[in-house]
């Protein structure tokens, strides 16, 4: 069984194409960077001030992203199986809801 990487790009017609590997390396960076706009929001006084309620349903929704994936790492629970079953779109959904409120409340763009 090779599982192996060998590049995330292929060649098309013109040039390079994108392959489902960058795909999936580009969502994740974009879910990265999200989580981590939610993060700085979180650490900084002045936007947690402006959260408000919000607040709390951020760290919550990131705390239960962790568990999950912790859980799925470490073999425990259901494993990859809610991300695999279709979950984890609802999960990149409200993850990416979160942050546009957090940008809301906060003012940032």
């Amino acid at each position: 069984l090779n599982t192996a990487t060998p590049s995330i790009l292929a060649p098309g017609p013109d040039g390079a194409v994108a392959t489902m590997r960058l795909e999936m390396l580009r969502e994740g960076l974009q879910e990265m960077e999200a989580r981590k706009f939610i993060e700085g929001a979180l650490l900084d006084p002045a936007k947690k001030g402006r959260l408000n309620g919000l607040a709390g349903k951020a760290q919550k929704m990131l705390d239960e992203r962790v568990r999950s994936f912790m859980g799925a790492i470490k073999g425990k629970g259901s494993g990859w199986t809610p991300w695999a079953k279709g979950n984890w779109q609802e999960k990149s959904a409200e993850l990416y809801r979160t942050a546009a409120e957090v940008a809301a409340k906060t003012g940032a763009n």
